[in-house]
């Protein structure tokens, strides 16, 4: 055996930890420590088996918030697009830049009016039964890729 893995069995046997199956030194080297920092000697478990079953809410609430967020703007611009809103918004945008020439004029300001009263309502009934809050998402999600669509040509 190497000189430096029967030092370090003999520094643990003396601090009073004792391993059932003795991991090698330049093993336990790479794990880290726990809490109060006392080290934790463990075999780490590849195959966990299957995890317990969950409902849908307890698996909602357990994902990480970005992933329910992409689920969530996912899901309404599903919807949005089975609908044809982000394609109207498309289409409303092309028609606003092909005819008026400045962005200030008066149709294309109530445009702008449109679109604040689609984000108050977003935060108005963000909070709400979720289907509904999901509905009313769906105009708001709508007129951001709706525009984002939009190109004009190079």
């Amino acid at each position: 055996m190497p000189d430096g893995m029967e030092d370090d069995d003999e520094e643990d046997e003396e601090d009073g930890e004792e391993d059932v199956d003795k991991v090698p030194a330049r093993i336990r080297r790479g794990w880290s420590m726990r809490g109060s920092g006392k080290r934790v000697y463990s075999r780490p478990t590849y195959n966990r088996g299957k995890s317990p079953q969950n409902s849908l809410i307890e698996a909602w609430t357990g994902m990480r918030p970005l992933t329910r967020h992409g689920f969530y703007n996912g899901d309404t611009l599903a919807l949005g697009f089975s609908l044809g809103v982000p394609q109207f918004f498309t289409a409303e945008t092309a028609y606003l830049a092909a005819t008026y020439d400045s962005w200030t004029d008066f149709y294309v300001c109530i445009w702008y009016g449109v679109a604040v009263a689609i984000w108050m309502l977003d935060q108005r009934t963000r909070n709400w039964l979720p289907p509904v809050a999901l509905a009313a998402r769906v105009p708001l999600v709508s007129v951001i890729v709706g525009v984002l669509l939009y190109v004009t040509p190079a």
